[in-house]
């Protein structure tokens, strides 16, 4: 009697261990977001990916608009759209062979709904590497930026985030094949500010001023919504930007 009880006393202690390889193994492997900040005249949304397991070699996301709020001229769609070509390129790292544009984009308005959307199909091929390593894990890695014209200045823009295409597709896979869309983490809904305000409470102020000294000494996140000056960074010149809007 006291071995089995000593054999189900050790099948206890290994229960948490299985159910935690269990759990693990349902976490999300690949998290997507995205950022977007506005002037009066545009809206830029920054969208992200954080990478937790292999390294990825392809990405596909879509982003969902009301065009009475904002809207992409089809025929500039060039100058709406910005890879992020340093990381994601097929081929020569230099540009030189392939670029990312050969994965698309794909972009479809539709004015009787209302309703737009922008897909962003990209990944990565060096063509210089013996050995392929892809894009490696890391947080808040850019895929890309969709600039949009703002139609009302009257509301905040709303926009959505989901998979680029389904069907049988599949958006994001690891280097080794593996492949990741079930177990992505996707947000949803866009966190959209005016550019300059730092904090994101919907005013210009003297603690956005605080908030962006946080973020230069990286005591908070970085935020595209806190580069008031559109410079690509949170340093000095935006705090110069910021004052004047607070007046």
């Amino acid at each position: 009697m006291v071995k089995k009880k000593s054999k189900f006393k050790k099948s206890l202690l290994a229960l948490p261990i299985l159910i935690f390889l269990m759990c693990g193994s349902a976490f999300a492997q690949v998290s997507v977001y995205a950022q977007g900040a506005y002037t009066d005249s545009d809206l830029k949304v920054y969208i992200y990916a954080d990478v937790s397991s292999e390294p990825i070699i392809s990405f596909g996301v879509k982003l969902t608009y009301d065009t009475t709020e904002v809207s992409i001229n089809e025929d500039e769609v060039a100058n709406c759209l910005q890879r992020n070509d340093d990381v994601w390129y097929f081929g020569d790292p230099n540009g030189t062979t392939y670029k990312t544009q050969n994965a698309g984009p794909v972009v479809t308005v539709d004015n009787t709904t209302g309703s737009g959307s922008v897909v962003f199909v990209g990944g990565k091929i060096d063509s210089t590497e013996t050995t392929q390593t892809g894009v490696e894990v890391g947080d808040r890695i850019l895929l890309g930026i969709v600039t949009f014209s703002r139609v009302d200045t009257g509301v905040v823009p709303t926009v959505s985030l989901s998979l680029g295409k389904d069907g049988g597709y599949e958006n994001f896979v690891e280097l080794d094949g593996g492949l990741l869309d079930s177990a992505a983490t996707i947000t949803g809904s866009v966190e959209i500010h005016e550019r300059g305000d730092a904090n994101g409470d919907g005013d210009i102020n003297v603690s956005d001023l605080t908030k962006l000294k946080e973020i230069m000494f990286g005591q908070s996140p970085k935020t595209c919504y806190a580069d008031c000056n559109d410079d690509g960074d949170v340093n000095v010149s935006d705090i110069t930007c910021m004052k004047p809007l607070m007046f």
